[in-house]
């Protein structure tokens, strides 16, 4: 049995191989497939694996905004307000996206994180709101 003489990789899909000497960095954004191989003392090259890199240097975007976004009140009478968002992950995909709607008072309303898949995605979803002004209170309700 022959031991291992050398191995070699490709960045370029096999053009051109480089013979491995050790680390090596890979700092382009993308996908980067790199081809690799060995060959034995008696000059057998073994087929080439692969390894898939990605390199993710931009943060995903996400756009989300509210109608109504201001909600006055309604004698406590549920008001229907619509979120439609939408985000975007152009190398890495989107994973999930989390978002808090608070009252005036700063108090959250529960609203679970969106699982989200694939490149971009858009959503719409209703939360059924009550609007009540108290005696003191002279502003609305501010979806932010």
């Amino acid at each position: 049995m022959h031991g291992g003489a050398s191995t070699e990789y490709s960045i370029d899909g096999g053009s051109t191989w480089q013979p491995y000497a050790g680390s090596f960095v890979i700092s382009q954004e993308g996908v980067t497939t790199i081809l690799y191989r060995s060959t034995d003392r008696a000059g057998n090259i073994e087929t080439a694996q692969s390894l898939t890199i990605k390199v993710d240097k931009t943060a995903p975007t996400i756009q989300l905004s509210a109608n109504p976004s201001i909600i006055r009140g309604n004698n406590g009478r549920p008001i229907t307000v619509t979120l439609s968002g939408n985000g975007a992950d152009a190398v890495s995909g989107l994973a999930s996206v989390s978002y808090v709607v608070t009252d005036e008072y700063g108090t959250p309303l529960s609203i679970a994180p969106r699982v989200l898949s694939g490149q971009s995605a858009t959503w719409t979803e209703t939360l059924n709101l009550e609007a009540r002004r108290n005696g003191d209170d002279k502003t609305g309700v501010s979806i932010v």
